[in-house]
């Protein structure tokens, strides 16, 4: 599938992970020489979760250095966009994965700091090794797309095209033998090379 929500939700195979998994970003990325969590949206490492009379939660300030690549800022509302509509659609595979349902609420304080409530104290593998791990869509470009739909098979359907990356590599072209991807120009990170993936 060439559509990011599907390849989550239902189809995580290898090949799809290959071109779509560097084309949006999670508040942290796993470093693959230490394993260590680093921010990549989120503005500093994971926080400890809080408690008062109301629960548990975590407030997460994000960096401002992040952009999708038509230029747009990664922003607080991008992160509550994608949990409301894995919520909503009550999307299944890596999507319910991602945003178990011990996470009661994802809310915007700010366009840069986001508050994730809990239903309990949640462990290291509940945070920051999931939510913070979950992709996060564009909601500028999808919000449009998905008002109004009402099923994950729906949305699955819709065209893919209107995406904008917001991780590492951005697709600008698939046609029946190759998939070609630059460098998303709003990714802080230098020296990420092109990448062309020949289709047999």
């Amino acid at each position: 599938t060439a559509n990011y929500w599907e390849y989550v939700g239902e189809q995580p195979t290898a090949w799809n992970a290959y071109v779509l998994g560097p084309t949006k970003p999670a508040l942290y990325a796993v470093d693959p020489a230490s394993s260590v969590l680093e921010p990549e949206v989120a503005g500093s490492a994971p926080v400890l979760p809080t408690w008062n009379r109301d629960g548990w939660r975590v407030r997460v300030d994000l960096g401002t250095d992040l952009s999708w690549s038509d230029g747009r800022h990664v922003t607080a509302a991008d992160v509550v966009y994608t949990f409301e509509t894995v919520r909503r659609l009550g999307l299944e595979g890596g999507w319910a994965d991602a945003y178990p349902e011990e996470i009661e609420e994802v809310v915007a304080e700010s366009p840069t700091r986001v508050r994730i409530e809990f239903s309990r104290r949640p462990g290291f593998g509940l945070w920051p090794h999931r939510v913070g791990l979950a992709p996060i869509m564009p909601a500028h470009v999808w919000a449009p797309e998905t008002d109004g739909i009402d099923s994950a098979a729906a949305l699955y359907e819709l065209d893919p095209e209107v995406d904008v990356s917001g991780g590492p590599l951005e697709i600008v072209e698939v046609t029946d033998s190759r998939i070609s991807t630059v460098a998303n120009p709003g990714y802080p990170e230098d020296g990420i090379p092109d990448v062309v993936y020949s289709i047999y």
